[in-house]
């Protein structure tokens, strides 16, 4: 039996970079809302499988805006769904 949900709880968060300081700020919002967004992580293809060691039982899909070969003269852009 599916559940229903009343409401639906989304944040957003731009973290500008992925640190271990910011991880831990993510992992306390995490109980709080069923989506969370993140911008700026900073993170290349490669990084992005790092994210589901912020908290047990996470669900996650994201995008980087550069490719693990790139050059990180400057950063760009990417954003994750949790």
């Amino acid at each position: 039996m599916a559940r229903q949900l009343d409401h639906i709880a989304v944040g957003s968060y731009n973290c500008r970079g992925l640190n271990q300081t910011k991880r831990n700020c993510i992992a306390t919002f995490l109980p709080n809302v069923d989506i969370l967004f993140l911008q700026e992580h900073w993170l290349s293809d490669a990084q992005l499988s790092t994210i589901s060691n912020i908290a047990d039982n996470l669900s996650y899909t994201g995008i980087s805006g550069f490719h693990n070969f790139d050059m990180l003269a400057c950063r760009l852009f990417g954003a994750v769904l949790f």
